[in-house]
């Protein structure tokens, strides 16, 4: 019994102390709280309720959220991401799988001829194979470190998921932005047809001059040109959306127009502070590589300390094969081994610098993730501030060039101005028309750039 104690001997000493650096989570490089003034103060000062940024509950509109969905299951960098995760998760086990004895047993048997006659020898053991034992904790430190960037493979799929969620939900807009911009398109081609008919009898009957009918013409060209282009923007976007979806989009899910997706997010209408900002993938993932890097320098410090392995064994052999488990004879070994560096050429020195390096890296790359969600998040505020009100400007605006373009078509009607009068309020209008679109989409692509930047 004692001496089977021997195998039990790796599990009861390995792993006493561990020689990496204190870890503090770096601080200080962006200030404690985002704008809160000016264009800022719309936000409520309300905190932020998490499951409500979960995208299944941030968008509401049931046909998004298939898209979404589909997009989930099929799209080919999010399936990187995961077979990423997988091997990164099968990488820690094996390093974990270090700090543990490599058990094993065996049976074997030999028979053979000498000048005495005919020999036999059969032996069962269990043993112990080359087991480190971790006293300056070493194995444990490479086998953190491999944990953390397992972590930090896992918070990569999450920004992964992300992005896919938001360019998903973005191209779904481009799709509707495209339908919208067509139809203004096709409008303003109808009713400059429609007036170019008309200009054609009135020149026809010598009311009108050949100049109307030119400018008249060029409008009308114009939106026919831009009909095509449309046309083609809403199949290329339409593409866009099937190579994120990762399959083709049935058309009933497809919006029809801009005005389709009104109320189909939610609005975020709380305050945001910076905490929020270390709970984002990106910059949870950078702080598991700093953390890994932490971890990559007790393990240089520890390559300077000797290494101690052992190897044990204890199993029964006998003459007979079939005495073995019966009338055996007791067999067993204990075989140490230390290794001890006295003169590797600076090796173990290179190593631990290059660790410090490593981890000075890191940690300028986990400040630098945490500044630039400080911006993007603080950047995303901004908009939000002054969308709402540069949309009813705007749209203000839109009224204004249509109410223009109505009186100049009367005063051509009855003589009082030419037609170039009414081209150039017509070429307003269609120019602001298609602009308000863009402002819509923007509002909506700022929403979806809000939920991406504060990254739950």
């Amino acid at each position: 019994m004692k001496k089977f104690s021997l195998l039990l001997l790796p599990l009861a000493i390995s792993g006493c102390i561990s020689l990496d650096p204190d870890y503090k989570q770096p601080t200080g490089a962006v200030p404690d709280a985002l704008p809160s003034t000016g264009i800022y103060t719309n936000t409520k000062n309300t905190p932020i309720v998490q499951a409500d940024l979960y995208w299944n509950n941030y968008i509401v509109d049931q046909r998004l959220k298939t898209v979404i969905g589909s997009s989930l299951m099929n799209n080919k960098d999010l399936r990187i991401a995961v077979a990423n995760i997988e091997s990164a998760k099968a990488q820690y086990g094996i390093t974990k799988s270090s700090r543990l004895p490599t058990l094993s047993a065996g049976l074997a048997g030999n028979k053979g001829r000498t000048i005495n006659g005919i020999t036999e020898n059969y032996q069962a053991d269990f043993g112990v194979s080359s087991f480190e034992l971790d006293f300056f904790g070493r194995v444990k430190s490479l086998s953190d470190s491999a944990l953390e960037s397992f972590l930090a493979t896992q918070e990569s799929q999450r920004a992964t998921e992300l992005l896919v969620i938001s360019e998903t939900a973005k191209a779904y807009a481009a799709v509707a932005l495209s339908r919208s911009q067509l139809f203004i398109a096709q409008k303003t081609e109808s009713s400059s047809l429609e007036s170019l008919g008309l200009i054609s009898k009135r020149v026809e009957y010598g009311v009108a001059n050949s100049k109307d009918l030119s400018d008249v013409e060029s409008i009308y060209y114009r939106a026919k040109s831009d009909v095509y282009n449309y046309q083609t923007q809403v199949e290329q976007s339409i593409n866009a959306l099937t190579l994120l979806v990762g399959s083709p989009v049935s058309e009933d899910l497809l919006p029809k127009n801009l005005s389709e997706l009104n109320g189909s997010l939610k609005s975020i209408n709380v305050a945001v502070t910076s905490d929020v900002l270390y709970k984002r993938p990106d910059v949870l993932s950078a702080e598991h590589q700093l953390l890994a890097a932490n971890a990559n320098i007790g393990a240089a410090r520890a390559a300077f300390f000797p290494r101690i392995t052992l190897t044990t064994s204890k199993g029964i052999a006998s003459s007979q094969l079939s005495s073995l488990f019966s009338n055996s004879t007791n067999v067993w070994s204990f075989a140490p081994s230390l290794s001890l560096p006295i003169f590797d050429y600076g090796n173990n020195k290179s190593n631990l610098d290059y660790s410090k390096a490593q981890k000075d890296k890191y940690i300028a790359t986990y400040e630098k993730a945490i500044q630039t969600a400080f911006r993007e998040v603080a950047d995303e505020l901004a908009r939000k501030g002054t969308i709402n009100e540069q949309i009813d400007a705007y749209s203000k605006y839109v009224g204004a060039t249509r109410n223009s373009f109505e009186l100049a078509t009367k005063s051509y009607e009855v003589g009082v101005s030419d037609y170039l009068a009414v081209l150039t309020a017509q070429n307003t209008l269609y120019d602001a028309e298609t602009s308000a679109l863009l402002l819509d989409k923007e509002k909506y692509d700022n929403l979806i750039n809000l939920y991406k930047v504060i990254g739950f």
